[in-house]
C-alpha cells in the first residue's frame, strides 16, 4: 500500500515540479540574459538581469532540495 502510494505522489510531483522548474527557470533566465543585453539601452535593466539570474538559481536549488527530501522520506516510509 504504501509502496503504491509512493509510486503515485512521487510520479506526480515529479512530473508537477518539473514542469514549473523548467518553466521558471528559463523563465528568470531568458529574463536576465534580456535585461543583461539590454545594458547598452537602459543602464538600470543591466542590474535586474543578476537579480533574474540569481532568482533562477534559487528556484533550481530550492526544487531539487524539496524533490529529494520529498523522495526519500517517501523511501523510507514505502519500506517499512
Amino acid at each position: 500500500f504504501f509502496f503504491s502510494l509512493f509510486l503515485f505522489f512521487f510520479f506526480f510531483f515529479f512530473f508537477f515540479f518539473f514542469f514549473l522548474f523548467f518553466f521558471f527557470f528559463f523563465f528568470f533566465f531568458f529574463f536576465s540574459m534580456f535585461f543583461f543585453f539590454s545594458f547598452f539601452f537602459f543602464f538600470p535593466l543591466y542590474f535586474l538581469s543578476f537579480f533574474f539570474f540569481f532568482l533562477s538559481f534559487l528556484f533550481f536549488f530550492f526544487f531539487f532540495d524539496f524533490f529529494f527530501s520529498f523522495f526519500f522520506t517517501f523511501l523510507f516510509f514505502s519500506f517499512l
